[in-house]
């Protein structure tokens, strides 16, 4: 990890290779779901309320971005506890 030859002070922090790779990839990826998560929560919207049909998609989606965030986390934390309970149950079950 960092440079090797590098006259920098910090220049030891700086990630390279595949450490560098991941940090923009799941930035990307986490935006793609909150659009996408903030698409689907703007189409139910404008089912129940006609009037916000009238209103750009894009102007919509991004006052929607900020609830599609905590959307997503709070998706992830029930995935991962569904997760977590699975395998402690499986653990508990005698002869498995």
């Amino acid at each position: 990890m960092g440079v090797q030859h590098g006259d920098g002070a910090v220049a030891w922090l700086a990630p390279t290779g595949a450490a560098a790779y991941a940090r923009p990839v799941l930035t990307v990826l986490s935006s793609r779901v909150d659009r996408r998560i903030a698409d689907v929560m703007l189409a139910r919207a404008r089912r129940r309320w006609p009037l916000l049909r009238l209103v750009p998609r894009t102007c919509a989606r991004q006052l929607l971005l900020p609830a599609a965030t905590l959307a997503r986390q709070d998706l992830a934390r029930v995935v991962v506890l569904a997760a977590m309970l699975a395998g402690a149950v499986l653990l508990l079950i005698p002869g498995v």
